[in-house]
């Protein structure tokens, strides 16, 4: 009997959704000419997800308006080993007034070599001779992090300061103060990266190239409702110089793509996300499925300017879960391969660019970085001790976001907040 009402009480509520969508249809139709009819078929698709349990409100997501990361490092060089720590420090506020504080104790281990090389050139009984150097590194990395979210600036000032490197450090020690308040989110990753770098010059004129790749995969659990996140992320970046004296000219590119599978706390998955995150010189930059709202997110910026662009897929959807398959396989059980991070089908890629809501955002940014390198002379062995600080900003300029319905709006609330 349970079980039979339950079902009737499903099958009510799709007769009354049926009969607003009837009535609502008529509706649109005069609202178009008012402009509400968009918000009324936004509406509409959002009540048909929520008939069938879905993730229905990531068009409503937060923004991120202003965010603050700090990262100390530190690191010893033996030989080809190298070994380090990052702890990061992320203090990010968002439209709807909260403000999450992330913390990120990330040990670094690997090899790496460096080498001096040269080469002598001769043209009709000129010689040029060019010197330069060359390193590579292979490293490994394993991290836990925790995230908060608060309700008010003092707070999350004050959590940021406990989470400092020195505060750290200090609360390690016997006697110190009572443990942090507990998270809403923990996480973990572990992954692997490759860099290598050259440069070659005689006298004023020199040239570099450096190039390098992480993999980097995890999993999160949000405490309050037991559900976990599988992810898997690709950065790849590359920087080039060309020095003639005093001038010269300089380029740098970066692109991170992040796959993700969210579940219930029954295992269910609810939900596939896409984020993608690079600099933004031009609509060449957008990924495709925001180039036609490139006059929405091209407000111009004094320094440097990066998109985020997220696109999420309602798993509940027997459709969409059926084309995910293979996707959620690769993303919960995830294996270092040549190639792109994660391979995503046609027909996956057609649901994503059909029924995706994707929320996009353009930031303008900023990164400095400061540090000490120290060479340890021992005889028969050569080392060195490093350790850095690197402080990154990003401040909402302009957002939009593609709704359930298809339709691409300016999200005021959003620039409002920034």
């Amino acid at each position: 009997m349970r079980s039979r009402r339950g079902q009737g009480t499903v099958e009510y509520a799709a007769i009354l959704l049926l009969v607003a969508l009837v009535l609502a249809g008529g509706a649109a139709a005069a609202a178009d000419a008012s402009g509400i009819g968009g918000a009324v078929r936004r509406e509409m698709a959002r009540a048909l997800c929520l008939v069938g349990g879905g993730d229905c409100q990531h068009d409503r997501d937060p923004c991120a308006t202003l965010s603050r990361s700090q990262t100390i490092s530190a690191g010893l060089d033996v030989v080809v080993l190298r070994l380090g720590h990052d702890h990061t420090v992320i203090r990010e506020e968002r439209s709807d007034g909260s403000i999450a504080v992330t913390l990120l104790d990330a040990n670094i281990g690997g090899l790496q070599v460096a080498a001096g090389v040269g080469a002598r050139l001769s043209v009709g009984g000129r010689a040029l001779a060019l010197g330069g150097s060359l390193s590579a590194a292979i490293l490994g990395r394993l991290g836990t992090g925790r995230t908060w979210v608060l309700h008010d600036r003092r707070s999350a000032d004050a959590l940021v300061h406990e989470l400092g490197a020195v505060r750290t450090l200090q609360r390690a020690l016997p006697g110190a103060d009572p443990e942090l308040p507990p998270p809403a989110t923990t996480f973990g990753e572990k992954g692997l990266s490759v860099s290598g770098s050259g440069s070659l010059g005689q006298g004023p004129v020199t040239a570099s190239l450096g190039i390098s790749a992480e993999d980097v995969s995890g999993q999160s659990v949000e405490l309050a409702s037991g559900r976990r996140t599988f992810t898997v992320r690709r950065r790849n970046e590359a920087t080039a110089s060309l020095a003639i004296g005093a001038g010269g000219v300089s380029g740098s590119g970066s692109r991170t793509e992040e796959y993700a599978v969210t579940v219930d706390r029954d295992g269910r998955p609810i939900d596939l996300a896409v984020v993608q995150v690079g600099a933004f010189g031009g609509s060449a930059d957008l990924p495709r499925r925001l180039r036609p709202v490139v006059g929405l997110l091209g407000v111009p910026t004094a320094g440097g300017r990066t998109y985020v662009a997220e696109t999420h897929l309602d798993l509940t959807d027997a459709g969409n879960l059926a084309a995910a398959r293979a996707f959620l396989a690769q993303v919960r059980a995830p294996a270092l391969h040549l190639g792109p991070a994660v391979d995503v089908s046609r027909e996956l890629a057609r649901r994503l660019d059909l029924f995706g809501v994707v929320n996009a955002r353009t930031y303008a940014s900023s990164d400095s970085h400061g540090g000490l390198d120290a060479a340890v002379q021992v005889p028969g062995v050569r080392g060195g001790l490093k350790a850095g600080q690197t402080v990154s900003a990003m401040r909402l300029v302009a957002a939009a976001t593609r709704g359930p319905d298809g339709a691409w709006t300016r999200r005021e609330d959003c620039r409002a907040a920034a």
